[in-house]
């Protein structure tokens, strides 16, 4: 492993989120209609059709299990201890228009566990980045790569 890129991670630490919309996404789960009201909370435009179509397919078709485990453990977690065990450079992309994993969220509960990090915020895009502005990850994805981050580092 020579590079890490994380495209609007959780964080490592409990994720800020109110048990009101805890509660929604749990109900939520595998609806159609609510899964539209997320898409709309988490984009920054509109997608297009075929990409708002494979959102919303995907979103129905996640076990409600996994969708329940996360929630309610996975997003509870605290792992930042294990973080400083990333040896490694690391890109971290966030949408300017992210208005749950938001660059500050970043700068607060990501970038002190991770000493080779690069925050990079995307215009134009909240958490649906690669859907929202895919030549833009792209782009900053080859830039931040073309830097350097090409020689292996011995992992521990």
């Amino acid at each position: 492993v020579v590079g890490l890129v994380l495209i609007a991670p959780s964080p490592p630490t409990p994720e800020p989120m109110s048990e009101g919309e805890r509660m929604r996404l749990l109900v939520g789960s595998g609806d159609r209609h609510a899964a539209e009201k997320t898409l709309a909370q988490i984009t920054a435009g509109p997608l297009s059709p075929a990409l708002r179509e494979r959102f919303l397919r995907d979103s129905v078709r996640v076990k409600p299990a996994a969708w329940r485990e996360w929630l309610e453990e996975g997003t509870r977690q605290d792992i930042s201890p294990q973080l400083n065990t990333v040896a490694v450079p690391t890109l971290i992309l966030v949408g300017e228009g992210d208005k749950g994993i938001t660059r500050e969220l970043m700068e607060s509960e990501v970038l002190p566990y991770l000493s080779k990090a690069t925050l990079v915020s995307v215009p134009d895009a909240a958490h649906l980045l690669p859907l929202e502005q895919p030549q833009a990850v792209a782009d900053q994805i080859s830039a931040w790569w073309t830097v350097g981050v090409n020689e292996p580092v011995a992992l521990p």
